[in-house]
């Protein structure tokens, strides 16, 4: 459950930088104090982003994720999960769309990259989940 969300002020970057995730991240994360959180970025869109969010499951301070204000609610929640994914150890699924039975297999897996609608797990991906450092640290 989240218990904190905070809406911040407008973050002044300049254009050069704009177009790494990790700096953009970094620059995120150093706003505020190390803490026990995880925390995930809602950012609005920038263009020159190599993709639509970014996670750091060992990033410093904390694991941290961000992820780019599409203008859809539906979109941007996808998004959000499909980074936690990572901070939970999920890596991307691949897709070849030359075999058709993968590819209507694995297209609804909320692994695959890019903007899909795609929400699914297999039972690996849950079990990696459940196994990782992220899951460990809150669980008790």
């Amino acid at each position: 459950m989240i218990s904190d969300c905070i809406l911040d002020k407008p973050l002044d970057m300049a254009p050069s930088r704009r177009s790494s995730d990790e700096v953009l991240l970094g620059v995120l994360a150093s706003r505020h104090d190390a803490d026990n959180a995880v925390h995930i970025f809602l950012v609005n869109s920038i263009a020159s982003l190599n993709a639509g969010g970014g996670s750091y499951p060992n990033g410093s301070p904390e694991p941290a994720s961000f992820v780019q204000w599409y203008g859809n609610d539906h979109a941007n929640g996808r998004a959000w999960a499909h980074e936690l994914g990572h901070l939970m150890e999920l890596d991307h699924v691949e897709i070849d769309y030359s075999n058709e039975k993968q590819a209507s297999q694995r297209v609804k897996n909320l692994m695959v990259k890019g903007l899909s609608a795609g929400s699914d797990l297999t039972s690996q991906q849950i079990s990696t989940a459940k196994g990782s450092k992220l899951v460990k640290r809150f669980s008790g």
